[in-house]
């Protein structure tokens, strides 16, 4: 096993600084695991930072602007979360930063039990159906933990006290945070473990372009 996939199942997360800086294809991006064939989700996107107008609405770009994106899980609102999270720097910036937070602190602050009581369900229709998840999800080897404030909702008592119990607790709690400014900075994020997000973006590093995909599963 290599040292980057030891510090992703150990940290939930790997930062390679400037990581085969002039290759940028799918090919480059599979080197670390299998893409996950996800409907309506391009193998791998070029994200931008887009202001609201730029933007469709029910995207983080088109709530947020260049603002700061809050703590989150990709893809909460679904039923199996994509497991792994890449980001890799095409250009870059030392004044943009990913902030990522370990979810196990998060369990820790709130409690499993609560987290495993709350249901939630997803704010709109997944294809066609509004489904209903919990925030941590038992799993073979540790668990699931989702969030995202902004595509989720309480479906139950219980879950409305988690959700105020997870936005108080990340209140306190101060993320990591990384600033891809090279060509092939690389962040691999376990996004059943792991929240990130984005910090501000002003107009003059409006031109970031952040390679993101998702893989089943790391080789």
């Amino acid at each position: 096993m290599e040292a980057w996939q030891n510090e992703v199942r150990e940290n939930g997360y790997v930062f390679l600084r400037a990581h085969r800086a002039t290759e940028f294809t799918r090919d480059r991006i599979e080197q670390f695991g299998p893409i996950a064939d996800l409907a309506e989700v391009r193998a791998v996107q070029e994200l931008t930072p887009k202001t609201r107008g730029q933007s469709t609405p029910n995207t983080y770009s088109g709530r947020y602007g260049h603002g700061q994106f809050p703590l989150h899980t990709d893809l909460a609102h679904w039923g199996r979360p994509p497991r792994y999270l890449v980001l890799r720097c095409k250009a870059g910036s030392a004044q943009v930063t990913t902030a990522l937070l370990d979810g196990r602190v998060l369990v820790e602050a709130v409690g499993e039990k609560l987290l495993f009581r709350s249901v939630v369900r997803s704010r709109r229709p997944v294809s066609g159906v509004v489904r209903r998840m919990r925030l941590l999800v038992p799993m073979e080897q540790n668990y699931l933990l989702r969030w995202d404030d902004e595509y989720l909702r309480p479906a139950s008592a219980a879950a409305a006290e988690g959700m105020k119990s997870v936005v108080t607790a990340l209140g306190s709690i101060r993320p990591r945070l990384i600033a891809l400014c090279e060509p092939g900075d690389t962040i691999i994020v376990d996004n059943w473990r792991m929240l990130h997000g984005r910090s501000a973006v002003a107009p003059e590093h409006a031109g970031r372009l952040i390679q993101r995909a998702y893989l089943e599963a790391l080789n």
